[in-house]
């Protein structure tokens, strides 16, 4: 098997296997017993705070959200490790929500599908930057582009908004 070096963290680095880079299995098993640790501490104290995610299972939300990123569909994008980091935090949050319980038993697929939901989220929060942005540079009345004393390029509002129409 070809082994893809995705990364280096605070947990160290990491690399997944190109195939099969997740046991679901051994994973559903981390999860149920993450989710029973949290069950038994609530039972005792309600207001207990949120336990720690087990190392076991971090690791592998950071694999799936690495290998999800480095896909063909987001890897040309200059702001792929927003991506990776909204994917990692959209799944943290999600671990509490996994319903041990159900019929299926894929966390893997649970965890993916979060992590390619957040990724299209970061692509269009991005987008709609971009165009605040050159939506802004095109605004007659905004005053704050102004020219470098000596600089004696001369192009009008018509010109650029042709420069940046993108195909519209």
């Amino acid at each position: 098997r070809r082994r893809i070096q995705l990364g280096h963290n605070h947990l160290g680095t990491f690399s997944v296997t190109a195939a099969h880079y997740i046991d679901k299995k051994a994973f559903h098993v981390d999860l149920t017993a993450g989710v029973e640790a949290r069950d038994a501490l609530r039972a005792v104290d309600p207001a207990a705070p949120q336990p720690e995610i087990p190392r076991s299972i971090a690791s592998a939300l950071m694999a799936i959200c690495a290998k999800t990123g480095s896909r063909d569909n987001f890897n040309g994008y200059t702001f792929i490790d927003e991506m990776v980091g909204d994917a990692i935090y959209d799944c943290v949050k999600a671990v509490k929500n996994y319903k041990v319980e159900h019929i299926k038993k894929n966390p893997f697929g649970y965890f993916a599908k979060i992590a390619w939901m957040a990724m299209l989220r970061r692509i269009e929060i991005e987008g709609n930057l971009a165009k605040l942005k050159q939506d802004l540079f095109l605004d007659e009345s905004y005053e704050g582009f102004t020219r470098i004393e000596g600089d004696d390029s001369r192009m009008d509002k018509n010109e650029l908004r042709s420069f940046y129409s993108f195909g519209e």
